[in-house]
């Protein structure tokens, strides 16, 4: 199948098309303003669940997709607690990128390079995709989707173990690590590719200082090689 060249490298999914995985749908958790979503796009990529809470990014998302086909977006927090709950992002002063529900430790500007003012404060519905899925259930189907991709500024574990079992329906995975974590709270990325492991999913890119990491399920490629 043909791809849009300039998108495979622009967003890190490329690399499974590259590889022959079909993506159907792609889960973005932490989509801030939609830029990879265009990419997606232009990908042919037609199923889009866009999760953003942060209260500007999400207005921008829901106005410059409004109307598209296939664009769904939910402006809560994911993470792994029982019951919904109401929690604090902490926005950067002049930027909507990097807000996050956790607390920088004070050498995060020693691995990412990038230190932030977190002068706003935002409240946010904090619950689970498991839950937040049901929601959706009446406008999707979960069989659309089976690309998910994380940046969530050191919630990743958290996020993922809220998915509960929709996690094995996925195929492959890019999830923004952590070598050594930059957040209180934040897991790093060694133990995410070890609990992603005992469920199923490899690492085919290596543990990075501050970057993503590429998973995919085991057993999807050798489905693809005959």
């Amino acid at each position: 199948m043909q791809y849009d060249t300039e998108a495979l490298w622009r967003v890190k999914i490329g690399h499974f098309l590259k590889r022959g995985i079909l993506i159907r749908g792609v889960i973005h958790v932490g989509a801030n303003d939609g830029y990879e979503i265009d990419w997606y796009l232009k990908l042919g990529i037609k199923n889009i669940l866009a999760v953003e809470p942060e209260r500007e990014s999400y207005n921008k998302l829901k106005q410059k997709f409004k109307g598209v086909a296939g664009i769904h977006i939910s402006s809560v927090a994911l993470g792994d607690g029982d019951r919904a709950t109401v929690g604090i992002l902490r926005v950067p002063q002049g930027s909507t990128g990097g807000s996050t529900l956790l607390t920088e430790l004070p050498y995060g500007l020693g691995i990412t390079g990038v230190t932030y003012n977190y002068s706003d404060r935002q409240e946010v519905v904090v619950t689970t995709f498991e839950k937040l899925v049901y929601l959706f259930s009446d406008i999707i189907e979960l069989k659309d989707y089976n690309c998910l991709v994380i940046d969530v500024q050191g919630m990743e574990l958290q996020v993922l173990k809220g998915f509960g079992p929709h996690l094995e329906k996925m195929d492959c995975l890019n999830i923004e690590c952590s070598e050594t974590p930059i957040y209180d709270g934040e897991a790093p990325a060694s133990k995410v590719v070890a609990w992603l492991g005992e469920r199923g999913f490899d690492a085919i890119s290596p543990i990075e200082p501050h970057n993503d990491i590429l998973f995919v399920r085991r057993g999807v490629e050798e489905v693809l090689n005959g």
